[in-house]
């Protein structure tokens, strides 16, 4: 099977060529998260390699889903302000064994999977004014060049 018939790239006036590209530049973009995100979860007592493991994997796994599921080439991989959130907040802060985390973030993770697919989505979506929308991105940024 062709990627061009997966992706529908034929119909993208962008082609093929321009998809790669930008793939490999969001690969390279995205790497860091591969790298920090197991380096978080090892300081709340998960093994290094275990979490490195367990990072790639689900990268590759979303990533694959995302791209058969919606037919276009999008990269997912776990996020960086979520594992730094987890591990100081709620593990380190609040005293949560690192296993509740995991499971409390992967129910988390299916309830908005559940919620992105229903139609009612776009109305909260609209509920929430632009500027808190621009302000959660800084405050993100803000958070994990405060952690170093």
């Amino acid at each position: 099977m062709r990627l061009s018939k997966i992706f529908d790239a034929a119909q993208d006036p962008k082609g093929l060529g321009q998809e790669i590209v930008a793939g490999i530049t969001d690969f390279t973009a995205l790497m860091g998260s591969l790298l920090v995100v197991p380096l978080f979860l090892q300081q709340a007592g998960i093994p290094l390699a275990g979490a490195y493991t367990a990072s790639v994997l689900a990268a590759l796994l979303g990533t694959l889903l995302l791209g058969v599921w919606v037919k276009r080439p999008l990269l997912l991989v776990p996020d960086a302000g979520i594992g730094a959130w987890l591990v100081y907040q709620v593990v380190i802060a609040h005293g949560a064994s690192w296993q509740d985390a995991l499971g409390a973030s992967l129910a988390a993770a299916l309830l908005c999977l559940l919620f992105c697919r229903a139609a009612c989505h776009r109305h909260f979506l609209q509920g929430i004014p632009v500027c808190l929308r621009i302000a959660a991105r800084g405050g993100l940024g803000l958070f994990l060049i405060f952690l170093g």
